[in-house]
């Protein structure tokens, strides 16, 4: 199953991706972590993994809070690692500057190619 949440400033898409065993997953989860939490806890479920598609600050700004809360694994591609650690590179400083401290594993995206 899949949850959509709009967060945030930016109204970023957030899904948190969930199986019948009650674990999921959370693709990017913008600026409101208490949002994501509250869907999380109130259905019960196990929150596996956090998937990042990039490390601009509408994408990450709840990782933190997260990852204190449930302490889950992270991932995003590995360029998006020095976007999250520099608030001038994750743009957060347009508004509140952050960075990412949680400890972030980094993955290959393979892709897909156009025809």
């Amino acid at each position: 199953m899949i949850k959509k949440l709009i967060l945030g400033m930016m109204q970023t898409n957030c899904y948190v991706v969930y199986n019948s065993e009650k674990e999921c997953i959370v693709i990017d989860p913008g600026a409101n972590g208490q949002k994501v939490a509250k869907f999380i806890d109130e259905n019960e479920l196990f929150l596996k993994a956090i998937l990042l598609t990039h490390g601009h600050f509408d994408h990450v700004g709840a990782v933190d809070y997260l990852y204190s809360k449930y302490k889950c694994s992270i991932y995003t591609h590995k360029e998006s690692i020095e976007l999250m650690r520099d608030a001038q590179l994750n743009l957060s400083f347009y508004e509140k500057s952050f960075t990412v401290d949680s400890p972030i594993q980094e993955f290959i995206f393979l892709g897909c190619s156009g025809s």
